[in-house]
């Protein structure tokens, strides 16, 4: 996926991208700290992904729909149009940063915190409530988007339930809609 083909996405859909969240300042997301985030996490992240951080990393989204394009049996049709609310960002460097440290919209500071939740290989990229948004950087299933649902879903798993979306972050990107009034 090229910038152009991601803006003109971007463009059709409502949106801000943050500056501060609660004092803690949006850093931009360059080579050098996404590299830093990668040796981190121990995962090479998908290019399409690294080009979405430089221009996207730490956006609110207003009215904006997930049409997955891979159906979810489990789910009524209905059922199958997840919320998308912001898409995590750097606002520290590293994951032994005080700055920047805590804030729930940072992707160091959710690597650590959602670890446990999440396959090995999963990095949260975007939640709408209680549901996170991850993508796969492992060998396997390299550029992968799924969605991870509260436990309280269907009570079974009390790590949650868990779905995959898209097969590719451009094709997860191709999914968002405005909701429709």
């Amino acid at each position: 996926m090229d910038l152009d083909e991601m803006n003109t996405i971007m463009s059709g859909l409502d949106f801000s991208v943050l500056d501060t969240v609660v004092g803690h300042q949006l850093l931009p997301a360059d080579e050098m700290l996404i590299s830093r985030f990668e040796n981190a996490i121990g995962f090479s992240l998908p290019i399409a992904y690294r080009n979405f951080l430089k221009l996207y990393g730490g956006t609110l989204l207003y009215g904006v729909v997930l049409r997955p394009t891979l159906l979810i049996p489990e789910l009524d049709d209905d059922d199958d149009v997840f919320s998308i609310s912001l898409f995590f960002g750097f606002f520290s460097d590293s994951t032994d940063s005080t700055e920047g440290a805590g804030c729930a919209y940072d992707m160091f500071y959710n690597a650590i915190r959602f670890k446990t939740t999440l396959p090995e290989g999963a990095v949260p990229i975007a939640e709408s409530g209680e549901n996170l948004f991850y993508l796969m950087c492992d060998p396997k299933n390299h550029d992968s988007v799924s969605i991870c649902l509260p436990p309280e879903f269907d009570g079974d798993d009390p790590k949650g339930t868990h779905y995959l979306l898209a097969h590719s972050f451009a094709e997860f990107l191709h999914s968002l809609r405005k909701r429709e009034e």
